[in-house]
Protein backbone atom coordinates (compact mmCIF):
# COMPACT_ATOMS: atom_id res chain seq x y z
CA UNK A 1 0.00 0.00 0.00
CA UNK A 2 1.24 3.45 -1.03
CA UNK A 3 1.13 6.56 1.24
CA UNK A 4 3.43 8.13 3.49
CA UNK A 5 4.35 8.25 7.15
CA UNK A 6 5.26 10.80 9.54
CA UNK A 7 7.01 10.24 12.46
CA UNK A 8 7.95 12.61 15.14
CA UNK A 9 10.76 10.77 16.11
CA UNK A 10 14.24 9.59 13.94
CA UNK A 11 13.82 6.72 12.15
CA UNK A 12 17.00 5.06 14.06
CA UNK A 13 15.03 5.38 17.60
CA UNK A 14 12.00 4.11 15.91
CA UNK A 15 13.60 1.02 14.79
CA UNK A 16 15.89 0.32 17.47
CA UNK A 17 13.94 2.08 20.78
CA UNK A 18 10.34 2.12 20.81
CA UNK A 19 7.82 -0.83 21.45
CA UNK A 20 5.77 -2.31 18.91
CA UNK A 21 3.00 -2.39 21.00
CA UNK A 22 2.98 -0.27 24.63
CA UNK A 23 1.34 -1.58 27.92
CA UNK A 24 -2.11 -2.22 28.40
CA UNK A 25 -3.81 0.52 30.69
CA UNK A 26 -4.83 -2.04 33.08
CA UNK A 27 -1.38 -3.22 33.92
CA UNK A 28 0.47 0.41 33.17
CA UNK A 29 -2.30 2.51 35.93
CA UNK A 30 -2.75 1.43 39.28
CA UNK A 31 -4.96 -1.53 40.33
CA UNK A 32 -6.87 0.11 42.70
CA UNK A 33 -8.98 2.37 40.65
CA UNK A 34 -9.70 -0.92 37.96
CA UNK A 35 -11.10 -2.49 40.77
CA UNK A 36 -13.29 0.16 41.95
CA UNK A 37 -13.96 0.80 38.23
CA UNK A 38 -15.49 -2.87 38.25
CA UNK A 39 -17.16 -2.46 41.47
CA UNK A 40 -18.59 0.36 39.51
CA UNK A 41 -20.25 -1.79 36.60
CA UNK A 42 -21.68 -4.75 39.21
CA UNK A 43 -21.55 -7.68 37.28
CA UNK A 44 -19.75 -9.87 39.72
CA UNK A 45 -16.57 -10.04 41.93
CA UNK A 46 -13.82 -7.90 40.43
CA UNK A 47 -11.52 -11.49 39.81
CA UNK A 48 -14.22 -12.60 37.76
CA UNK A 49 -14.72 -8.87 35.74
CA UNK A 50 -10.79 -8.37 35.49
CA UNK A 51 -10.16 -11.91 34.62
CA UNK A 52 -11.75 -11.45 31.11
CA UNK A 53 -9.56 -9.09 29.93
CA UNK A 54 -7.15 -9.83 27.16
CA UNK A 55 -3.93 -8.94 29.62
CA UNK A 56 -5.38 -9.38 32.93
CA UNK A 57 -3.38 -8.68 36.18
CA UNK A 58 -2.32 -11.53 38.36
CA UNK A 59 -5.07 -13.06 40.07
CA UNK A 60 -3.01 -12.40 44.06
CA UNK A 61 -2.34 -8.83 42.97
CA UNK A 62 -6.29 -8.20 42.81
CA UNK A 63 -6.58 -10.07 46.36
CA UNK A 64 -4.50 -7.67 47.55
CA UNK A 65 -6.16 -4.68 46.16
CA UNK A 66 -9.64 -5.47 47.84
CA UNK A 67 -7.90 -6.40 50.72
CA UNK A 68 -6.29 -2.77 50.56
CA UNK A 69 -9.42 -1.12 49.41
CA UNK A 70 -11.10 -2.78 52.34
CA UNK A 71 -8.75 -1.16 54.55
CA UNK A 72 -9.11 2.41 53.57
CA UNK A 73 -12.56 2.15 53.44
CA UNK A 74 -13.62 1.91 49.78
CA UNK A 75 -15.46 -1.84 50.16
CA UNK A 76 -16.66 -3.40 52.70
CA UNK A 77 -16.13 -6.50 54.46
CA UNK A 78 -19.55 -8.14 53.46
CA UNK A 79 -20.93 -8.90 49.70
CA UNK A 80 -25.67 -8.13 50.57
CA UNK A 81 -24.46 -9.37 54.27
CA UNK A 82 -22.50 -12.03 53.56
CA UNK A 83 -18.78 -12.01 54.85
CA UNK A 84 -16.17 -12.12 51.76
CA UNK A 85 -12.37 -12.57 51.51
CA UNK A 86 -12.52 -11.62 47.73
CA UNK A 87 -15.39 -9.29 47.14
CA UNK A 88 -17.03 -6.52 48.77
CA UNK A 89 -19.91 -3.75 48.56
CA UNK A 90 -18.74 -0.61 47.39
CA UNK A 91 -18.99 2.00 50.08
CA UNK A 92 -19.70 5.64 49.66
CA UNK A 93 -15.84 6.22 49.76
CA UNK A 94 -15.43 3.78 47.41
CA UNK A 95 -17.76 5.79 44.90
CA UNK A 96 -16.24 8.96 45.66
CA UNK A 97 -12.69 7.39 45.37
CA UNK A 98 -13.64 5.80 41.46
CA UNK A 99 -14.52 8.84 40.29
CA UNK A 100 -11.39 10.92 40.87
CA UNK A 101 -8.93 10.52 38.68
CA UNK A 102 -5.87 9.67 41.62
CA UNK A 103 -4.01 7.23 42.95
CA UNK A 104 -5.50 6.43 46.19
CA UNK A 105 -2.37 6.17 48.02
CA UNK A 106 -2.91 10.13 47.61
CA UNK A 107 -6.65 9.66 49.10
CA UNK A 108 -6.01 10.29 52.82
CA UNK A 109 -8.87 8.23 54.58
CA UNK A 110 -9.61 7.29 58.45
CA UNK A 111 -12.32 4.59 57.52
CA UNK A 112 -15.35 6.50 58.77
CA UNK A 113 -17.79 8.61 57.51
CA UNK A 114 -19.22 11.84 58.99
CA UNK A 115 -22.99 11.97 60.32
CA UNK A 116 -23.18 15.42 60.35
CA UNK A 117 -23.14 14.70 64.68
CA UNK A 118 -19.87 13.98 66.10
CA UNK A 119 -17.69 17.02 63.71
CA UNK A 120 -15.11 14.71 62.24
CA UNK A 121 -13.53 15.37 58.72
CA UNK A 122 -12.21 13.35 56.03
CA UNK A 123 -10.35 14.82 53.62
CA UNK A 124 -9.69 13.38 50.36
CA UNK A 125 -7.07 14.12 47.42
CA UNK A 126 -4.23 15.61 50.01
CA UNK A 127 -1.42 14.20 51.28
CA UNK A 128 -0.41 13.40 54.74
CA UNK A 129 -2.74 16.09 56.32
CA UNK A 130 -2.69 18.58 53.86
CA UNK A 131 -6.12 18.37 52.98
CA UNK A 132 -7.90 19.93 49.66
CA UNK A 133 -11.37 18.92 50.06
CA UNK A 134 -12.37 18.93 53.51
CA UNK A 135 -16.64 16.64 54.53
CA UNK A 136 -17.53 18.04 57.80
CA UNK A 137 -21.19 17.04 57.41
CA UNK A 138 -22.37 20.64 58.69
CA UNK A 139 -23.94 23.10 57.07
Amino acid sequence: MNGRVYRLVSKNFYEHYMEEFGTTEMLRCPLENAVLKAKLLDMGPPPDILGLALTPPNLSDIHNTVLTLKEVGALFTTVNGVYSIQDGDLSFMGRVMAGMPLDIRLMVTDGDLTDGVGGGNKDLGGIQGTPTIGFTGRS
